[in-house]
C-alpha cells in the first residue's frame, strides 16, 4: 500500500484536537483496561461508539484507500462463512469483524494524515512513560508502606473476584503469593499484569522507531524495561530473556529471522502437547506462574482441534461454542483464533500483523510470543500502537535515513551489545 502523505498537510487544529479525543475515548471505554473490564453496562456504550469511529473513518477513507474497502469485503464474506458454520451468534461474529476492520482503516488513516500521526505517537509516549515512572512510584510505596492503598474489589462473570491495591493517578498493584511472602505485581491501569507486561515489551521493540532522539530513546527504552519488570510477568520475563540473546552478535548471525525462529517454537509447542496425554491439571514446571494452567489449556484446545471437521478447522467453530467445550479460553490469541475463526482468518489475521510490523525488527516475533500467553489482537489500545509504528514507517523512511550518523551508528552498536 502506498502512503499518500504530505508534510503540508492542511491545517485544522479543531479536527484534529476532536480526533484524537475521540480515538482516546474509544480505546479507553475498551479491555484491557481495568474500568471497562467489569463493567456490563460499558457494553451499550461501546456499540455506539464504535459504530461512530468506524463510520468516520470509512467517510475519511472512501475516496484515499479504496484498495482497503476491497480488503475489508473479502475478509468479511470470510466472517460471514465462520457465522455459517458456527454456531456462534451473529452478534459476537461482527465484533470481532469490526475490530479487524479498526485495526486496518486505523492503520490506513494513520499513514494518510502524518499530523494525526506524529500527535497520536506523542500521547503514546507521554502515556506509557508516565506508567512507567508510576509504576516505580507505586512499587516504593507498596513495598515500603508509607502510603496505603485502597482496596478495589473487580468481579467477573464465570472467573470469580479480583483483587487490587490502587494508588490514585499511579494505578493499581495485584499480590503474587509465595510460600514465604508476597511480591506487588504492577498492573497499573489495566485488568492484568501481564498484558500489562505486553505493552511495555511492544515499546522496548519499537523504541527506535517510537523516539527518534537517541538520548530520550534509551531513556524511554529503560524505563519501560524496569516498569515490565515490575509486573513480575513470566511472560515478559521470557521475552526480555530472548530480546538480549537475540541481539548478541554470535546469536544475530545464526538466527537471522526472529519471526521464523519463534514460528518455530510454536510449531514444536504445539507438537510436542500434542503427542503428550493430559488428564487434568497437574503441571508443575513454573511454580506461583500461569504457565501450568496455559499448558494444560494449550492440551486441552488441541483435543478439542483433533476433534473438529475439515470445515470447522477451515472456518472455524465460534468463540463462545469453542470456550464452553474446554471451560474456558485458551490463554493464546493464536488458538482462540484459529479454533474460532478458522485456518483461513488466522493467516488472514498473520498477514496484515506481519506486513504492519514487517520493517521494526523484531515486533512481528514479538507479538507471536505474545500470542501464546493473551489474547489480545482485537483491542483498540493494541490496534492503536501498530498503527502508530506503521505510520511513522510511512511518512519518515527519508527521515531515519538521514539520521544514519556516527552517533546513530554508535548508537546501533550498543543496542547490539544488549543496550538501547
Amino acid at each position: 500500500m502506498t502512503p499518500v502523505l504530505s508534510r503540508n498537510t492542511r491545517k485544522r487544529p479543531i479536527v484534529l484536537v476532536m480526533a484524537s479525543i475521540a480515538l482516546m475515548a474509544f480505546v479507553a471505554i475498551y479491555p484491557p483496561f481495568l474500568a471497562t473490564t467489569f463493567e456490563t453496562e460499558y457494553k451499550t456504550i461501546r456499540l455506539l461508539f464504535e459504530g461512530f469511529i468506524l463510520f468516520s473513518l470509512s467517510v475519511y477513507l472512501s475516496k484515499r484507500d479504496a484498495e482497503v474497502f476491497v480488503i475489508l469485503l473479502v475478509v468479511g464474506f470470510l466472517y460471514m462463512m465462520n457465522w455459517g458454520i458456527s454456531t456462534e451468534k451473529i452478534e459476537n461474529v461482527l465484533s470481532h469483524f469490526n475490530k479487524f476492520v479498526f485495526l486496518l482503516l486505523i492503520i490506513s488513516a494513520l499513514r494518510r494524515r502524518n499530523d494525526l500521526a506524529l500527535l497520536a505517537r506523542n500521547i503514546w509516549i507521554v502515556f506509557w512513560g508516565y506508567c512507567s515512572i508510576a509504576g516505580m512510584i507505586g512499587f516504593v510505596l507498596m513495598t515500603t508502606s508509607v502510603v496505603n492503598p485502597t482496596l478495589i474489589v473487580g468481579t467477573e462473570e464465570g472467573w470469580g473476584r479480583y483483587f487490587y491495591y490502587n494508588y490514585p493517578f499511579i494505578g493499581n498493584f495485584t499480590l503474587r503469593s509465595t510460600d514465604l511472602f508476597y511480591v506487588p505485581r504492577y498492573t497499573g491501569f489495566l485488568f492484568e499484569s501481564g498484558m500489562l507486561s505486553f505493552f511495555f515489551g511492544f515499546n522496548m521493540v519499537a523504541a527506535k522507531h517510537l523516539v527518534p532522539d537517541v538520548k530520550k530513546c534509551r531513556l524511554f527504552f529503560r524505563a519501560n524495561m524496569i516498569a515490565g519488570l515490575l509486573t513480575v510477568s513470566f511472560a515478559f520475563i521470557i521475552f526480555l530473556a530472548l530480546f538480549f540473546i537475540l541481539r548478541t552478535r554470535m546469536v544475530a548471525r545464526v538466527v537471522s529471522n526472529k519471526a521464523i525462529l519463534i514460528a518455530g517454537i510454536i510449531v514444536l509447542l504445539i507438537i510436542t502437547i500434542s503427542t503428550i496425554s493430559i488428564p487434568d491439571n497437574t503441571y508443575e514446571l513454573l511454580p506461583y506462574s500461569s504457565t501450568d494452567d496455559r499448558l494444560w489449556r494449550y492440551a486441552l484446545s488441541i483435543e478439542f482441534l483433533k476433534a473438529q471437521s475439515l470445515g470447522a478447522l477451515v472456518f472455524g467453530v465460534g468463540l463462545f461454542p469453542f470456550h464452553e467445550a474446554i471451560g474456558g479460553g485458551a490463554s493464546a490469541g493464536l488458538i482462540d483464533v484459529l479454533a474460532s475463526r478458522g485456518v483461513i482468518l488466522l493467516g488472514v489475521w498473520l498477514y496484515v500483523l506481519y506486513m504492519k510490523s514487517k520493517h521494526v525488527p523484531g515486533l512481528f516475533a514479538f507479538i507471536l510470543l505474545y500470542s501464546l500467553a493473551f489474547d489480545y489482537w482485537h483491542f483498540p489500545l493494541f490496534a492503536i500502537g501498530l498503527g502508530i509504528v506503521a505510520s511513522l514507517e510511512a511518512s519518515e523512511p527519508r527521515a531515519r535515513t538521514a539520521r544514519s550518523s556516527p552517533a546513530s551508528i554508535a548508537f546501533r552498536g550498543s543496542a547490539r551489545l544488549g543496550g538501547v
